[in-house]
């Protein structure tokens, strides 16, 4: 698997070197990432080249969810409310329905 970034695969590139024993780990990350990952997974990841990266990876996606997130919860949250209200009544569950 390639890196995503450039950030990413100079990480790996120092986490492969610990892995190898060219050098000593440079922080608690890079440690436990050595001491963790697979050699291999380490060595696609680190091999991957700069051009045409980002120098970070974009967050969009996961924007993007948190705001499909808050937009269902403001939906259950307004639900419940006009449920408490009495404005609306809900199928009763089922019997075999689990929660």
């Amino acid at each position: 698997m390639p890196a995503k970034s450039k950030k990413q695969q100079r990480f790996m590139g120092m986490v492969r070197a610990v892995q190898k024993g060219e050098a000593a780990p440079t922080s608690d990350d890079v440690r436990r990432a050595a001491m963790t990952m697979e050699p291999n997974d380490v060595k696609d990841f680190a091999r991957t080249k700069h051009k045409g990266l980002p120098m970070r990876a974009s967050k969009k996606r996961s924007r993007e969810k948190k705001a499909d997130f808050s937009k269902v919860a403001a939906a259950i949250a307004n639900i419940v409310l006009l449920k408490r209200a009495g404005l609306i009544k809900l199928p009763a569950r089922k019997a075999n329905d689990s929660k």
